[in-house]
C-alpha cells in the first residue's frame, strides 16, 4: 500500500468514526425527545384524570 492509499484510508477511517460520534449523538438526542414527549403525554393524561 502507497502513502496515497494510507492517507486516504486513515482519512476515511477518520470519517466514519466522526460520522460514528455524530449518529450517536442523533440517537441520544432522539430518544431524550422521546422520553419528554411520553412525560408531557403522560403529564396531560393526569390532568384529563384530575379534571373529569
Amino acid at each position: 500500500m502507497n502513502e496515497e492509499e494510507k492517507k486516504k484510508k486513515a482519512l476515511s477511517e477518520k470519517d466514519i468514526k466522526e460520522n460514528n460520534k455524530k449518529i450517536i449523538e442523533h440517537q441520544k438526542v432522539k430518544e431524550k425527545i422521546s422520553v419528554e414527549i411520553e412525560a408531557e403525554d403522560s403529564l396531560n393524561d393526569l390532568k384529563d384524570l384530575i379534571d373529569k
